[in-house]
């Protein structure tokens, strides 16, 4: 009975801890190596929006929500200061071709990026959720993904939702007058 009862104990310590980093701010972004690629082909990573709040959607073109999100989200860059917050699509597209054949068909270059063929970078480790199927547990990616970051670079929230712009703007505003 004592077994038994300190296997139990093991298993939710272990289960709250992991519950309790799941969703915990990912690696210093501003400080990866992890660059994604503009439409002109030029590297960028993070650290060039410092100083800016950067809301970032990590998408794909594969991905129906986001082929209908990416759009709105890219456009929110004309209707804030661009001085205090950076919005940015990063594309997880395995092709260049179809990631930039879309953002062109839509008119959203600006701040559109690539991932590159890689799938090793950070930025994947932001879309992936383990899930429990049938017992066995998997990691599926979850597209699209919504991401804040501080003007120092800190995650400062995961899974933002765009269920309404005005919502977005809110947030987004009463963080641009600090």
């Amino acid at each position: 009975m004592g077994k038994m009862r300190l296997a139990v104990i093991i298993f939710i310590l272990v289960w709250l801890i992991r519950c309790s980093n799941a969703n915990q701010p990912t690696s210093d972004f501003y400080n990866s190596s992890d660059d994604f690629f503009s439409v002109d082909g030029t590297s960028s990573n993070l650290k060039d929006f410092e100083g800016k709040y950067v809301f970032v959607n990590i998408w794909a073109t594969w991905c129906s929500p986001c082929v209908v999100s990416t759009p709105k989200f890219a456009r929110f860059n004309d209707q804030f200061d661009d001085s205090q917050v950076a919005f940015i699509t990063i594309s997880v597209d395995g092709t260049k071709q179809e990631w930039l054949e879309f953002v062109n068909r839509e008119g959203i270059q600006k701040h559109s990026f690539w991932l590159g063929e890689v799938t090793t970078s950070n930025w994947y480790s932001l879309t992936q959720e383990i899930h429990d199927l049938d017992g066995n547990e998997t990691t599926l990616t979850t597209l699209p993904q919504y991401l804040l970051f501080s003007k120092s670079g800190e995650l400062i929230k995961k899974d933002m939702s765009l269920s309404t712009q005005s919502g977005v703007l809110q947030a987004l505003d009463s963080l641009t007058v600090n």
